[in-house]
């Protein structure tokens, strides 16, 4: 009842906002009056230490002390008024009362989508109806959504997944108790561009079985793209692209393009039995960005040389009825906006783009335990192939023949056209290294607090620029 009273009270503030720790906290950051200004670091209290670090960054604070900040706990339950209930007590309140949870939900909805919190199963269907507005073109540019915000992202992925019993409207059966399931227990996440192909030619020669666009297929194939072109179609589906794979340990999934939605992954095998995740071993190359931009606005290009109409926005027909590719430098500055003026934090916001590592490896390690990530080096794959496929091998626990890693991976074609840049122009990539700055940062941060497996490299190697050209 006391409890049921204080979210009444709380209701309130639908028709009158009054005291400030009853608002949401979304309206701080609005800052009232006037256009906001942009925030450069918003620190969670559950998230202190990458939150701190990233403050020390902005401000430059790397002095002796650096890593020493901490936080004091004031209010402390001994110094609270006796009779006042703990805050185990009200959560197993609201957590047994779903009408008081939903409430709560409804109250605070702003900050569970402008702050990145996962809602409440009790929550669950409240954003139902939310327009979809995460379904890129995995063909165009996948990593470039203009009119896609991270909180719309966010919202979408809240009700993009049910599991198939759900959606038939019949049983609701829970999607673990369904039988004969084909999962893959290894992960290859990308990242694109940065050797994900060769990895995944090499692992399939070695015995792992890759996905089948249906049953009367006899061939494996890399890039599937389920969590980022399919995953709306729910469990079973992700299931029976592998259907065919006799040994379950051996199933993998390779499509690079995982890399930006472990969310997604983390949800479709917490649906699945409690062990299923557990049990998923995830593998992703990283390289430079730059030099990774620079490969992927080459891949693209040549869509554009070959008359593919699905990256228009890439390039544009002339009157004659050929084909004009952006320059890199357009094609960096349409990409990123802010990001290469310098403004801290800007570019993410508008872009869904791997190259920001250290975002998409936050998330990772968020949802997954790090010693289940085994993160990779493509300057080693180019420098010193045979110990960089042997770490894969050692942490996926293949019997392989050594003679298998001699012969190293087989050197893939790629398409070469006239327009194909080899070398970025040196002001651009002076530009967009600034811009890279804090996400590079918080990558090797990421890396160097808590250990992965004991395969990975540590310390992992520094990014090294490459060459560059006089101007665009």
């Amino acid at each position: 009842d006391l409890l049921q009273a204080v979210v009444n009270d709380l209701k309130c503030n639908y028709d009158g906002y009054a005291l400030d720790h009853f608002l949401s906290q979304s309206t701080f950051l609005t800052q009232n009056e006037g256009k906001a200004d942009p925030l450069d670091a918003i620190i969670k209290i559950e998230e202190g230490n990458s939150g701190f670090n990233a403050l020390s960054s902005l401000v430059n604070h790397k002095g002796k002390h650096y890593k020493k900040c901490s936080i004091e706990q004031l209010n402390k339950a001994d110094n609270k008024l006796p009779g006042v209930p703990s805050s185990h007590e009200i959560l197993k309140v609201i957590k047994e009362n779903d009408d008081i949870m939903r409430e709560i939900c409804l109250i605070y909805i702003q900050d569970y989508i402008c702050l990145d919190y996962e809602l409440p199963p009790a929550c669950s269907d409240l954003l139902e109806g939310t327009e979809d507005n995460d379904k890129e073109n995995v063909d165009a540019d996948e990593e470039t959504v203009p009119n896609t915000s991270p909180e719309l992202t966010k919202l979408n992925e809240q009700k993009q997944y049910q599991s198939p019993a759900t959606k038939s409207g019949g049983d609701k059966e829970l999607p673990g108790k369904q039988h004969n399931l084909h999962l893959p227990r290894i992960i290859l996440a990308g990242v694109r561009k940065s050797g994900s192909a060769a990895v995944t030619e090499f692992l399939h020669r070695a015995g792992l079985c890759l996905s089948r666009p249906g049953p009367g297929q006899q061939e494996d194939l890399k890039d599937r793209h389920f969590f980022h072109d399919h995953y709306d179609k729910g469990l079973q589906k992700y299931s029976d692209f592998f259907a065919h794979c006799e040994n379950k340990t051996l199933i993998a999934d390779a499509s690079p393009s995982t890399f930006i939605h472990p969310r997604r992954v983390s949800k479709m095998y917490d649906s699945v039995a409690f062990n299923q995740k557990e049990k998923l071993k995830i593998i992703v190359t990283v390289r430079e960005p730059i030099a990774r931009e620079l490969s992927w606005y080459n891949h693209m290009a040549g869509n554009c040389v070959i008359g593919n109409s699905k990256v228009s926005n890439f390039c544009k027909r002339v009157e004659n009825g050929s084909w004009v590719v952006s320059s890199f430098t357009e094609y960096v500055n349409v990409k990123y906006g802010d990001l290469i003026e310098g403004k801290p934090g800007a570019g993410w916001q508008g872009t869904r783009s791997p190259s920001f590592y250290g975002h998409w490896f936050e998330e990772w390690f968020r949802h997954f335990d790090r010693k289940q990530v085994l993160v990779v080096s493509y300057d080693e794959l180019k420098k010193n192939e045979q110990n960089f496929l042997q770490r894969i091998v050692s942490f996926l626990g293949l019997d392989v023949n050594q003679r298998l890693i001699q012969d190293g991976t087989k050197q893939l074609i790629t398409r070469s056209s006239q327009s194909k840049v080899i070398l970025p122009p040196c002001d651009t990539q002076k530009r967009l290294n600034h811009g890279f700055t804090y996400s590079n940062e918080r990558f090797f941060r990421l890396l160097e607090e808590e250990e992965g497996p004991n395969m990975e490299q540590r310390p992992f190697p520094s990014f090294e620029l490459s060459n560059c050209e006089g101007k665009d």
